[in-house]
């Protein structure tokens, strides 16, 4: 199973006195590792435990969301390869995200394959104890709540991932505080929203680059 930890490299602080956060990505005793280009000070990630605790500092929110989406969009790509039977290469992943390699590809992604992929892999977390069922619930709302904001606003059951704009965002933002409405209730919270909305530009902007 595909295993993503992140660190920080102490050695290699900036001026700021903060340290470059690095991904190791693992598969079947091979590993990689690659910069997710982000910074944080060596105390503030032993505080927040590795940004895995609560956070309060907006900056590190967005350094969350950001680390949240590469893990997706990693994921995402290494469960189509191995849907397709396709030959592992976590180096030739790390290129394509990098975006320092183009890959032609016969089908185009569209955002709800991005939920799908990501959230059956999830799931079989959750089998294993890796991931709390509480998460996968999360997602799996996150995902029928887009798929709900598709149909309302622009008759479609999907959109392709390359066709996300900054409206499109500014629209779903707008849909999840005024329109939306789980199980009964309209309007989700403001901390709820900020938080989709954070994650989902995070992963937009490693997608389009």
């Amino acid at each position: 199973m595909l295993k993503i930890i992140y660190f920080i490299k102490s050695e290699k602080s900036n001026s700021n006195d903060e340290c470059p956060i690095y991904a190791k990505i693992s598969y079947q005793g091979k590993s990689i590792t690659m910069s997710t280009g982000k910074y944080i000070s060596k105390e503030r990630w032993k505080f927040t435990s590795n940004l895995r605790g609560p956070l309060r500092v907006q900056k590190e929110k967005v350094i969350k969301a950001s680390l949240d989406s590469l893990t997706m969009l990693f994921e995402t790509k290494f469960n189509l390869l191995l849907k397709n039977n396709a030959t592992i290469n976590l180096n030739e992943i790390k290129i394509e995200i990098l975006g320092k390699k183009q890959v032609k590809t016969k089908t185009k992604i569209g955002l709800l394959d991005i939920f799908d992929i990501h959230n059956k892999d999830f799931e079989r977390k959750v089998e294993y104890g890796e991931r709390s069922p509480a998460s996968l619930q999360k997602y799996d709302r996150a995902k029928n709540l887009i798929k709900i904001f598709l149909r309302k606003k622009y008759k479609i059951d999907n959109i392709a991932v390359e066709k996300i704009t900054g409206a499109f965002i500014h629209n779903l933002e707008s849909f999840l505080k005024y329109e939306s409405e789980y199980k009964g209730i309209l309007w989700l919270k403001q901390i709820f929203t900020d938080k989709f909305i954070d994650l989902f530009q995070a992963a937009y902007f490693l997608i389009s680059t």
